[in-house]
């Protein structure tokens, strides 16, 4: 770069978690862009990001950090959480907020192996189940390499999102303790963060639900020539009831978020859990209906519109 002036843009929240509240503070500390951006003559940076609401404690540490450059997480997360909650509330959510922001990092930065709700296209767990229904014959169980390696991946990413509500539930019992400690001023903004974190907890639920499903629905084809019809039958009935609660899960999950819309940004998510989540979960469940009532004898050639996601062909 010779002698241009050279500036540098952290990404302020991930596209690979559209859903949760962003809390990625650490990671600006452990890349230590600010101190040694310092060092190898870095003149300033500008945050990119898709979302404002629920980026505020990422905007404040870099605004903050910029002045203060050996700000660390721990440092600026005290001051934060006295300065919006009060004094007494300050101690309960110092630990919620470090909480979120080990969340954050167990579940991975910009890592799209564990991305509860990447920024585009359908999700993992509704684009596995489109490429099974393009396949030729899809009545004798999933084949397509991209349900199979769905299903290999699923496992990992369940335990993976199991320790995520550990962390979060974790973090809102410090939220529920600090409510009523809270200053008046900070109150709302708790209660936001408590909206947020529950939603989130029960959307990650879901995804674990349809996993589960998943698996179970792959596994009765994976069986079925060592059981008899009854019995496999009865183990497609169970994963589609599966994939009915998952269904309502994130029903209820979308509707828990919108009790509080704020900012257009939240509209922008609420969208998000309408179009690809709510949307998605219910024509899965639709196609293995289907797959279902092929098995049982019934009418199965009912229309289910993957268009309302895809293109023709995609």
């Amino acid at each position: 770069m010779g002698s241009r002036e050279r500036t540098i843009e952290p990404r302020i929240d991930d596209d690979a978690d559209m859903m949760g509240m962003q809390f990625n503070v650490t990671q600006y500390a452990f890349d230590r862009m600010i101190t040694d951006g310092l060092k190898y003559g870095l003149a300033g940076f500008a945050g990119q990001l898709n979302r404002v609401r629920g980026t505020e404690t990422n905007s404040l540490f870099l605004a903050e950090a910029a002045w203060a450059p050996s700000l660390t997480p721990e440092e600026f997360y005290q001051q934060y959480s006295k300065h919006v909650f009060g004094e007494r509330a300050g101690s309960d959510m110092y630990h919620a907020l470090m909480t979120l922001e080990r969340n954050d990092r167990y579940l991975g930065y910009y890592n799209y192996d564990y991305s509860p709700m990447n920024c585009c296209g359908a999700l993992p767990e509704v684009n596995a189940a489109y490429r099974y229904s393009q396949q030729a014959d899809p009545y004798d169980g999933p084949t397509v390499p991209d349900w199979k390696n769905f299903i290999k991946s699923s496992p990992g990413v369940i335990d993976r999102y199991q320790g995520s509500i550990h962390l979060l539930n974790d973090a809102l019992r410090s939220m529920q303790i600090a409510l009523p400690q809270a200053a008046p001023s900070g109150r709302y903004e708790l209660q936001y963060m408590m909206n947020r974190t529950e939603s989130y907890r029960d959307y990650l639920k879901s995804l674990i639900t349809i996993r589960t499903a998943s698996l179970s629905f792959d596994s009765a084809f994976a069986h079925k020539n060592t059981v008899s019809h009854e019995e496999f039958i009865s183990h497609l009935k169970v994963s589609l009831n599966q994939f009915k609660i998952a269904e309502d899960q994130v029903k209820a999950a979308t509707q828990e978020y919108a009790q509080i819309i704020d900012q257009p940004s939240d509209l922008g998510v609420l969208y998000h859990l309408n179009a690809r989540a709510v949307l998605g979960f219910t024509l899965v469940r639709q196609w293995i209906q289907n797959i279902v009532s092929f098995h049982e004898g019934k009418s199965y050639l009912q229309h289910v519109p993957f268009e309302r996601l895809y293109l023709p062909g995609a």
